[in-house]
């Protein structure tokens, strides 16, 4: 079995990558997102919790999926159509 070798720097930029392109994606569906959910952003922001809590689990969960994405890659080896 071949030894699994993470790429720190590649496991970060894709975590990064994925954080800020999901800020984007949020931020545009901002409004239809709030009207899917049923509410306004001043309930959100009255509920008293910090967004700070919510950006730190979603960098985590970012990062983890790029951990998981490097380990798949390597397990599964090149895949062609032939």
């Amino acid at each position: 079995m071949n030894s699994i070798r993470h790429n720190p720097l590649a496991i970060l930029v894709a975590t990064l990558l994925y954080f800020v392109l999901g800020a984007f994606w949020f931020t545009f569906f901002q409004a239809r997102w709030l009207a899917g959910i049923g509410r306004t952003m001043q309930e959100l922001m009255a509920t008293g919790r910090s967004p700070f809590f919510a950006y730190v689990i979603a960098l985590v969960g970012a990062f983890l999926l790029a951990l998981f994405l490097s380990w798949l890659i390597q397990v599964t080896g090149p895949l062609t159509p032939v």
